[in-house]
């Protein structure tokens, strides 16, 4: 549950005032497609398209119906909830906010699964932006533990908790729709030397791990743990038993154990249960059958549907390779359509989702948008092998990351 709400204004710093009024339109719009096929007069919905009052029916002991105007607040609560849980995260937030009655049913109904929306920064003042590229929609929001003199990076999210680091040894984790803060140890004296970081679960849960893994050559990497719970990180360094590249890509928690993409697109695992660390030896780098020039590339390692897929990516004049590991033969397998899949990359966070609508399957988003008044999000359609809005003249925050908003710090 959100602790406040939260102040949410446009990019350009108007206050989007989201009043009663105004969440009684958007309920309306959503009754208004929810309830169609009711038997309700034709008057009846059109009040509830434009959002109006309602004419609702009560019954006296003689069952004579007598119609009064009502207000949204008054309507039943199981109602509201039906509606509710139809709003964007936007909305949702501020639904919270209206009155007691609506905030005492926000734990009653199941938020939807919102579509991923690029997180940065615009510097130490607390402001955090975030754009929707599906939409193209930006908000952003005042939030006053990210206001600090100590620069800030953030370096992963996972169901809606974002890991940052501020300065050289301190590291937390914060939602940022709540606004509810885990303090994590600080870091011995090697400072942030981490080419991936990840954790395993929300950092509320008792079996939270957080692993960090750096390295400078391919013959060892360093790994650094913390625990749900924990003092201080337990620091690690293992010897590769197969060369293995540590590239900048976060880790992604699999079934148990931490996968880590190498530069040549082989994998390494840990097992925070006993504590090894192991190159496969299958699947085979990729690089070894595709070509040695692209093992310079960014790539990004993802869970999809329950199963690994790397991606490798290099300019805008080169196809985008995509890979699915089969598990039952532990080989890499060329991807040319994602389906309805729609995935979201970056160094930091990669996720991949339903796409919203048949036409949004099968494209894979950057975390770019175009620069101008109509801002758009920068994407690769796996199918026509193209970049749409052209990849050049496109701006990409500094600091960013992919997120998907959580309302419940639990989720």
């Amino acid at each position: 549950m959100p602790s406040r709400p939260l102040r949410i204004s446009s990019i350009t710093g108007f206050f989007l005032v989201f009043s009663r009024r105004v969440l009684s339109e958007r309920l309306a719009g959503i009754a208004f497609g929810l309830l169609q096929t009711e038997q309700m007069s034709d008057s009846t919905l059109d009040q509830m398209s434009h959002g109006k009052a309602v004419q609702l029916h009560t019954s006296n002991e003689n069952e004579e119906e007598h119609a009064t105007s009502r207000p949204w607040s008054d309507l039943p609560l199981e109602i509201v909830e039906l509606f509710a849980a139809h709003l964007s995260w936007v909305d949702q937030i501020h639904f919270n906010a209206v009155c007691k009655n609506w905030n005492s049913i926000s734990d009653n109904f199941q938020t939807k699964k919102h579509m991923p929306v690029l997180m940065y920064t615009s510097g130490s003042d607390g402001e955090c932006n975030f754009f929707d590229p599906i939409d193209g929609k930006s908000y952003s929001i005042e939030i006053e533990e990210l206001s600090s003199d100590e620069p800030l990076d953030l370096r992963f999210s996972k169901n809606g908790w974002v890991l940052i680091s501020e300065g050289d040894l301190s590291l937390f984790i914060i939602n940022p729709f709540t606004e509810t803060v885990i303090n994590l140890p600080e870091l011995d004296e090697s400072l942030y030397c981490f080419t991936g970081i990840s954790f395993s679960s929300p950092p509320t849960s008792s079996d939270c791990v957080v692993f960090g893994i750096g390295g400078t050559n391919s013959t060892y990497v360093y790994i650094s743990l913390w625990r749900h719970g924990d003092n201080a990180w337990k620091d690690l360094w293992y010897d590769n038993n197969l060369p293995f590249c540590a590239t900048y890509n976060n880790p992604v928690f699999h079934h148990g154990l931490f996968y880590c993409l190498g530069s040549y697109g082989n994998l390494g695992v840990f097992n925070p249960r006993d504590m090894t660390w192991t190159v496969l030896e299958r699947p085979k780098p990729i690089h070894s059958v595709v070509n040695e020039e692209r093992r310079l590339e960014d790539c990004y390692l993802v869970e999809s549907n329950g199963e690994l897929l790397s991606v490798f990516n290099g300019n805008a004049a080169k196809p985008i390779l995509v890979f699915r590991l089969d598990k039952s033969k532990m080989t890499w397998r060329k991807v040319d359509d994602l389906g309805k899949e729609t995935l979201f990359l970056d160094v930091r966070t990669s996720l991949s989702v339903r796409a919203p609508k048949k036409e949004f399957g099968s494209r894979i988003y950057f975390p770019r948008f175009s620069n101008d008044d109509h801002r758009k999000g920068v994407y690769y359609s796996m199918r026509s092998r193209e970049y749409y809005p052209k990849f050049y003249g496109v701006k990409e925050p500094v600091d960013c990351l992919w997120i998907e908003p959580s309302l419940y710090d639990d989720e």
